[in-house]
């Protein structure tokens, strides 16, 4: 399976699509790591669809697009493993839900090349760990304590993971994000996730724009808006 993955990986580089892997990719570097389900990838927008046609040509199969329109899925199995592998891509920047909070022009040209991909700069890895969870999990899951943990006994550039919280928040949310992560207080940020998550929403109108969209395709996805004949 980490062979035709890696196969899949030197054609996307081999092609120079701009794309990095967000998460979920310690096994692909390391044998003793069991695989995961999911790998998370960002990538420019306008390579998305040399992306889609890479994955295709290898046996990938495009899931159906769900509330969310950044984010697409693709799935594929692979019996001698007898695992599902899945990949979510995320088009034109790292988002919560369909909100941006790390442009793809923004992490791309940082990224740095692993063995056979990229990933993340570690200071966007870092950011992306605190935004992904407190706004998209509302907790952070011990596999994201420790990789902030690792993050932050490297040589990571703290001033600007705190400027990049800055942008996404504000300046003395970012501080209390750093200085609560610095202490290992993970429960305190946890208790304020939906406070965090909130602010992010209301600070930009774009932000509450896409908000309700998100909310109304959610809605009717479920069901709950098709009785209403003025929506439908």
């Amino acid at each position: 399976m980490i062979n035709k993955l890696q196969t899949l990986l030197e054609e996307w580089n081999h092609q120079q699509i701009r794309y990095a892997l967000i998460r979920n990719y310690e096994f692909l570097l390391d044998a003793h790591e069991p695989p995961g389900f999911d790998l998370d990838i960002v990538v420019a927008e306008e390579d998305y669809l040399r992306i889609e046609s890479v994955l295709i040509s290898h046996g990938f199969i495009k899931y159906p697009q769900q509330f969310s329109l950044r984010h697409q899925g693709f799935g594929k199995y692979f019996p001698q493993s007898q695992k599902k592998i899945g990949l979510d891509i995320q088009v034109g920047g790292i988002h919560w839900n369909d909100i941006p909070y790390l442009a793809a022009e923004q992490v791309l040209p940082r990224r740095v090349f692993r063995e056979f991909f990229y990933t993340l700069s570690e200071e966007d890895e870092l950011v992306m760990y605190i935004c992904h969870s407190l706004l998209g999990k509302r907790y952070f899951k011990e596999k994201y304590k420790q990789k902030i943990t690792e993050l932050l006994q490297k040589d990571t550039n703290i001033v600007n993971v705190q400027k990049n919280l800055t942008t996404i928040f504000n300046q003395p949310i970012s501080q209390r994000l750093i200085t609560a992560i610095q202490l290992g207080d993970f429960s305190a940020l946890e208790k304020k996730s939906y406070r965090y998550a909130t602010y992010y929403v209301i600070k930009n109108k774009k932000n509450i724009f896409q908000f309700i969209k998100l909310s109304v395709r959610w809605f009717w996805q479920k069901g709950l808006l098709r009785n209403y004949p003025l929506i439908s």
